[in-house]
């Protein structure tokens, strides 16, 4: 019998060491980043693990741009 509760899906994934970017990242450490964007495609998944422990949040694409836009807007 099959359980017509349960969907599968494939979401896009990218995984970056952080110590090509962050100079605060430990070289001998696999410290990473790992984005997954949501079934839906409205946002995105992010995972750090640093020195700091492993952090996670959530954003949406619109979230994402308003992001991009203070970081231009602190270094432009």
């Amino acid at each position: 019998m099959q359980n017509t509760n349960i969907d599968r899906h494939s979401r896009k994934t990218v995984i970056a060491l952080l110590k090509s970017f962050c100079g605060f990242s430990a070289k001998d450490e696999a410290h990473y980043i790992e984005v997954v964007e949501w079934v839906n495609a409205e946002g995105v998944d992010v995972v750090m693990e640093s020195a700091s422990g492993k952090e996670s949040f959530s954003l949406t694409y619109g979230q994402y741009d308003a992001l991009k836009a203070c970081m231009k807007e602190l270094n432009p």
